[in-house]
């Protein structure tokens, strides 16, 4: 399973995931610091990645858009 990571996430939460064998990608990886919420659930989106978050309230709204 292949993992986003926003930037709110503590880096040790990927360092877990990777030891379970899963690919993890960081937020700052892949797109700026600037990148808005919905560039950020795109990005997932189209990459087939499960987006983790501690900004839940603002992505759960976009999810149902």
């Amino acid at each position: 399973m292949k993992f986003l990571l926003d930037h709110d996430v503590p880096i040790d939460i990927s360092y877990c995931l990777a030891e379970l064998g899963h690919a993890i990608v960081r937020l700052p990886e892949v797109l700026d610091a600037s990148a808005d919420d919905d560039r950020v659930l795109e990005y997932a989106s189209r990459n087939r990645c499960v987006l983790i978050t501690c900004n839940r309230d603002d992505f759960l709204t976009l999810a149902q858009d």
